[in-house]
């Protein structure tokens, strides 16, 4: 659960968002403040979609966990993913079984390869932040290649197989699976939008995190996520935004930066 992603299709308006939530997010479980990639040890899948209510005030219909093994069948089942790698990449850890060797520019990766680019985040100068944006430029190729044509002309074959893989933990069906990729044929990726939670590293007591801005959250979330008329506020949602958990902690409520934090 160290990548974490929450995605909507709006079928009205044909748009489709995806947003990154960093693995070390500040969010509330049990009563205590926890990183979100420890949600999905409090109740598997149930514990995650719990969390995320809780936190952002929205419940998803649906769910996807995808293992490694999941993740390299689907990208060698569309046939490979183009992606322009930034830089060589080279790592290998023996105890995850982990090897990475890319050269840096435009190529199509296999299953493999995939899996190496989305997990390599030694080179990049902001970590978890630059892993992120290969993410996405990622998952933006994934979805030019799965809107193509030749690979709409293979769905049937593609969500059974999906579906079907033991490494693929999900509460949707083939049906609505079906319908749902009906329903995105005509999706132009000028409608597909892809986001980072609003946020920033930060410490909070004595451990690093990544803290919301809960203003800017809760834009997003308005904006591209709440498919109802009534906006969503604070008081529907817990979001934990750290400089102000600090700021009523010492009572100074103005002034107060993120930076000014850590550094103190």
């Amino acid at each position: 659960t160290d990548v974490l992603m929450l995605g909507c299709y709006d079928g009205n308006k044909n748009t489709a968002t995806l947003m990154n939530i960093p693995r070390d997010t500040c969010v509330e479980i049990n009563g205590k403040h926890r990183k979100i990639n420890s949600a999905y040890s409090h109740g598997k899948e149930e514990g995650l979609l719990a969390c995320i209510e809780d936190t952002l005030g929205i419940k998803p219909d649906y769910y996807f966990v995808v293992g490694l093994d999941a993740f390299r069948s689907i990208v060698d089942l569309v046939g490979g993913v183009e992606v322009d790698v930034p830089f060589d990449m080279n790592y290998d850890d023996s105890s995850q079984g982990l090897s990475i060797h890319l050269k840096k520019g435009l190529q199509t990766l296999n299953g493999a390869q995939a899996e190496g680019f989305v997990r390599y985040r030694k080179g990049y100068a902001d970590a978890d932040l630059g892993r992120i944006r290969a993410q996405q430029a990622f998952m933006t190729s994934l979805f030019k290649k799965c809107l193509s044509f030749n690979n709409w002309t293979k769905i049937p074959q593609m969500m059974q197989t999906v579906l079907g893989n033991k490494n693929i933990n999900t509460n949707i069906g083939l049906d609505d699976a079906l319908s749902l990729a009906k329903m995105a044929l005509n999706l132009d990726m000028e409608n597909v939008q892809m986001l980072t939670e609003p946020s920033e590293p930060c410490s909070y007591q004595g451990e690093s995190f990544v803290s919301f801005y809960e203003d800017e959250m809760l834009e997003v979330l308005n904006k591209y996520f709440n498919l109802y008329k009534t906006p969503l506020t604070s008081k529907d949602t817990n979001i934990i935004e750290i400089s102000k958990e600090y700021a009523n902690i010492y009572g100074n409520t103005e002034g107060t930066s993120m930076g000014e934090i850590d550094e103190n």
